[in-house]
């Protein structure tokens, strides 16, 4: 009988020895990654993106219409988080028909909510679309330049699956 006991006694004595080593490699490896999140130099830490920060580099990401588009479409889309709201700048040419904007506003629209929906972030997505025209190579370069940058034609905003809503039209 006290034979049972004393190997019931080892057996519970392994059992405590083998919790209180999980939990001191538990409590090491986070002491480690505190140390090491302390001690790496600044473009080696972890960092997690807001979802707003996520979906605007997820749209980048598969952005059809980037920068490389202005020659063929006449317009170019980039997407910017703005804290709770995501800013998208539509760049057009100065000569490109007023439908073709529209159609472009439709498809950023589109891409934007298939995105969120995909994410199931389409009840809350804020977004501020605004239009620039992009001045005509002919006039002076510089000054066209600061006036695109102050003034877009058009502001838009909307949440959600709402209908674009017309804030600002020069």
């Amino acid at each position: 009988m006290i034979k049972r006991y004393k190997v019931l006694l080892g057996i519970l004595g392994c059992v405590l020895i083998f919790l209180a080593g999980g939990w001191a490699q538990e409590k090491f490896n986070r002491g480690a990654d505190l140390f090491n999140q302390h001690h790496l130099e600044e473009g080696l830490k972890r960092y997690a993106p807001t979802r707003m920060e996520w979906l605007a580099l997820e749209l980048d990401r598969y952005n059809r219409y980037s920068f490389s588009s202005l020659k063929s479409k006449g317009f170019y889309v980039s997407y910017h988080d703005v804290g709770a709201r995501l800013d998208v700048l539509l760049n057009y040419k100065h000569d490109l028909a007023y439908n073709k904007v529209k159609d472009a506003i439709r498809n950023v629209r589109t891409n934007i909510l298939l995105k969120a929906q995909r994410y199931r972030w389409d009840s809350w997505v804020k977004v501020r679309l605004e239009l620039h025209k992009l001045p005509d190579p002919n006039r002076d370069y510089k000054s066209s330049v600061k006036e695109l940058d102050k003034n877009p034609t058009e502001v838009y905003e909307w949440k959600g699956d709402e209908e674009p809503k017309l804030i600002k039209s020069n």
